[in-house]
């Protein structure tokens, strides 16, 4: 009991904490228009976010059921052409207060958003009064984005676990509108016209229908003010009078079943619960995190490590205000194992309805719930996101606050008081997502003869062109990579070969930047282009039937950018914005200076952004120059795999490539990174609460395969691979310790490291150092058990093929293995590599590296 005491003491005072002490009040007020508004102050980062919720999702459609109308609207609204200024006057002036704005649709409701700076806040307020007031609905834009939402909804018909989340709305729901998918149904979409609109939005968007939310480093009087002078214009209006139906009793267990174009099966099991407000969505929800919460929860070490009969399990308390929510527990698995997994869940569903949870389950869930609160809370546009939604939800802009609380009061009788009333067959629904007969299951794949093999071709002027025929779905990616990045920089030009990466989208010879966007956007496709630490690419993913059109365009960004002088100052006013930015998040602050605490002469000492320094330095003619040396035929690997005709694709790149003519290519000389001496370490302040910990120690290349399988089963091993767990979260996490923490092999063409991060309390600092170090001289000694090496050897191949699956996935990791040397071919036989790892193995690489740490951390200012 004297050693849980502290714990507990820590946990109550941050709950009064987040709760109320030291924190502004929210101002709350209703214009005479019914326009209601939330104002919160914080003061603690020149930063705005101003958000507004319109009342309006798919349940309230009306006429239009399963038109997916809220959200075609959602569209148009966001950023598009109003009485008072043009679509791109809205797109200008967003760019100019950072471009940082989205927008969304939901069951019930619908948000826009924009953060930008102190000095901006009046123009992000004026632009979303405007989109909300008096958008234009042009004929051009309709026609765009009903194209655009088309294509958005064909590609979620191929998403199993889409897919899975409506055929059980489906089911649950016969009566309440609830059971309509946001996107629509696609015949629906496509009889929506646009005086449908210009009805749905007089009908919904108006002012006595909406929330405005700003948070941030404002003064109220001032917000409240400007609020009035824009949003204030708006004419309240009469709003339907929707009654939604009540959803009837449910009397047996329901089942569906949909066959798609997928190696696995997803599986979810849902009980009917509560609405949101009921009392027992306390109990509940604590009860989600006891089943499936981290991996000492119940259903991840049980169903999951211990009987293996899923890849992945989760669960959720779903507790809508609109209608009786459900706790879902849904998982990802081999499509012969849903009977037998299904029944290991309920088992251990069912369990709870007699037996009481433990107080150590019980203190962690909350713990957890307390947690997560707080770091919802970290950033202006979570804190005006959370106040916004509380408001839809309840009318209470501080229900948040009250719901910490009363998590906080939930007793292990309360658990089981919930698992008796609503774990019962009778309101159960079983959704499964699986595997079309003919298509094999991932656990039984088809012989290697029966796959679309890669075709390899060298053109002419040297450059690699690999072909992947993919016909599973009708898409198409397509990727180039050059090897660059900061490896070729020096602190001089660091930032350079970002730099050049994203001008490559900001026109070329005959297309400007604005046309190349258009030109994917109606499509519904994709292109980017960035630098990383070892290469720098553009990648594209488009619709098979808009393929032959799209890649004449992709061509023309790899063949003849035009790097405008305007957009180069635009892309460094970006990129030295995103550089002010990188501090904001403590892990991408910390590891950029472990990395220049650890690396003394290597370039990976450089940040793939730059500095601030080299990006006002750098000019066109540096951009020019970089293009002309490193975008040459022998340093390309263009990979295309999808739904293709590889002759018809060997044609095509060939006559569209023949003029990019071959220039020979000199990499600069790369100094090795001398082996650590001593240990290091750097303690810094910031203004954060969370204190950071980030350590790490020698490490290896992509091409040392013989220390590479080692290390990255020992990563496994201490921290889990793609999902924590490992010695390290499992002590860590347990003990109540750390936040997150988590260990991995970092790689490059030249010596990477093997590092550790952690987020932990301030007090806990010293401690959570020596658990990590202890636990690497634990790996040192070779204290290994048999079963921790099989199991993280069976996650690493599950990781692995998880990570190659989709078109996109696929054409990277074949490229890439061909940049650096390795061969298109490498990941077909990673199994074998990993197989081959043994107990000795992982002690000889940790012994090898696992010395000399650099330790950075970083705490709040006292």
């Amino acid at each position: 009991m004297r050693s849980r005491l502290p714990r507990m003491l820590w946990g109550l005072c941050l709950l009064l904490a987040v709760t109320g002490a030291g924190q502004a009040a929210v101002f709350q007020t209703t214009l005479d228009n019914g326009l209601t508004v939330l104002i919160e102050e914080n003061h603690a980062n020149p930063v705005v976010a101003v958000e507004v919720f319109v009342r309006t999702g798919s349940i309230y459609e009306q006429e239009y059921l399963g038109s997916g109308i809220s959200h075609f609207f959602e569209h148009i609204i966001h950023g598009g052409a109003t009485s008072t200024r043009s679509e791109a006057e809205s797109s200008r002036i967003l760019e100019a207060i950072g471009n940082n704005s989205n927008a969304y649709t939901t069951v019930d409701h619908t948000a826009y958003y924009i953060n930008t700076t102190t000095e901006h806040w009046r123009t992000a307020v004026e632009l979303l009064a405007d989109w909300m007031l008096h958008s234009s609905i042009m004929p051009e834009e309709f026609e765009r984005e009903k194209g655009v939402v088309q294509r958005e909804l064909e590609q979620g018909l191929d998403n199993p676990e889409q897919m899975l989340a409506q055929i059980a709305m489906e089911t649950r729901f016969q009566v309440h509108p609830a059971r309509y998918p946001v996107i629509g149904y696609k015949e629906l979409v496509q009889k929506v016209t646009r005086d449908d609109l210009v009805r749905y939005y007089q009908r919904m968007y108006s002012p006595n229908n909406m929330v405005v939310v700003v948070v941030g480093d404002v003064q109220t009087p001032e917000v409240l003010a400007h609020i009035r002078e824009t949003f204030g214009q708006g004419e309240r209006r009469p709003l339907p009078a929707i009654s939604l139906p009540e959803e009837p009793p449910q009397l047996g267990k329901r089942a569906v079943v949909k066959e798609m174009a997928v190696s696995q099966a997803t599986m979810s099991l849902s009980f009917r619960t509560v609405a949101l407000t009921h009392p027992h969505l306390y109990p509940l929800d604590i009860l989600a995190y006891i089943l499936a919460n981290g991996d000492s929860s119940r259903l991840v070490r049980r169903i999951q490590e211990e009987q293996q009969l899923v890849y992945s399990i989760q669960a959720a308390s779903y507790t809508p205000a609109y209608a009786e929510g459900a706790m879902i527990v849904s998982a990802a698995l081999a499509p012969e194992q849903v009977p037998a997994a299904e029944a290991a869940i309920l088992q251990e569903l069912y369990r709870l309805r007699e037996e009481l949870v433990s107080p150590e389950e019980l203190a962690k869930a909350k713990k957890q719930k307390l947690a997560e609160y707080v770091f919802e809370r970290q950033t202006v546009e979570q804190q005006a996101h959370g106040l916004g939604l509380d408001m839809l939800s309840t009318y209470d802009p501080n229900f948040s606050e009250v719901y910490v609380r009363n998590i906080q009061q939930v007793t292990a009788e309360d658990i089981r008081e919930v698992a008796r009333l609503y774990l019962r067959e009778a309101t159960l629904v079983q959704a499964v997502v699986r595997p079309k007969s003919d298509i094999p299951s991932a656990l039984a794949p088809p012989p290697v003869a029966q796959r679309e093999p890669v075709i390899k071709k060298v053109l002419a002027n040297g450059m690699t062109l690999l072909l992947k025929r993919n016909p599973a779905l009708p898409i198409v990616a397509m990727q180039a990579y050059f090897k660059g990045g900061v490896r070729v920089e020096t602190p001089d030009t660091n930032g350079l070969s970002q730099l050049t990466a994203s001008l490559l989208l900001k026109g070329t010879t005959s297309h400007s930047a604005e046309e190349i966007a258009a030109m994917f956007d109606t499509r519904g496709a994709t292109v980017i282009a960035e630098s990383g630490n070892n290469s720098f690419f553009v990648n594209a993913t488009c619709l098979r039937e808009d393929f032959d059109d799209l890649f004449q365009v992709y061509a023309d960004i790899i063949l003849h950018p035009s790097f405008p002088d305007d957009e180069l100052a635009h892309m460094r006013r970006l990129l030295l914005a995103a550089l002010e930015r990188q501090n904001d998040d403590w892990r991408t602050e910390i590891e950029k200076l472990w990395r220049q605490l650890f690396f003394t002469v290597s370039p990976y000492r450089l940040s793939p952004e730059g500095t601030a320094e080299t990006l006002q330095r750098l000019q066109r003619q540096d951009v020019v120059a970089f293009y002309q040396r490193y975008v040459v035929p022998g340093n390309m690997v263009l990979a295309i795999v999808g739904d293709i005709d590889p002759a018809h694709i060997v044609t095509t790149v060939e006559k569209t490539f023949n003029t990019f003519l071959p220039r020979p290519v000199t990499f600069p000389e790369v100094l090795a990174e001398p082996l650590p001496t001593q240990v290091r370490r750097q303690v810094r302040q910031t203004q954060k609460q969370v204190a950071a910990i980030y350590i790490g120690f020698p490490g290896t290349t992509l091409t040392n395969l013989a220390d590479r399988y080692p290390l990255y089963i020992l990563d496994g091993i201490v921290s889990g691979l793609d999902l924590p767990g490992g010695w390290l979260h499992n002590a860590l996490r347990g003990q109540q310790l750390v936040y997150v923490v988590h260990a991995f092999s970092w790689l490059g063409l030249e010596s990477g490291y093997f590092g550790i991060y952690a987020a932990t309390q301030p007090d806990k600092v010293p401690t959570v150092v020596d658990m990590i170090l202890q636990n690497m001289e634990k790996a040192k000694a070779g204290q290994i058990s048999d079963a921790e090496l099989d199991n993280t050897k069976q996650m690493a191949l599950v990781t692995a093929r998880l990570h190659r699956q989709a078109n996109d996935q696929m054409a990277s990791d074949m490229a890439l293995n061909e940049l650096y040397g390795l061969g298109y071919d490498f990941s077909d036989h990673e199994a074998e590599q990993i197989a081959k790892v043994t107990k000795a193995d992982v002690q000889r690489v940790a012994q090898m590296y696992l010395h000399h740490p650099a330790i950075v951390i970083t705490t709040p200012s006292p």
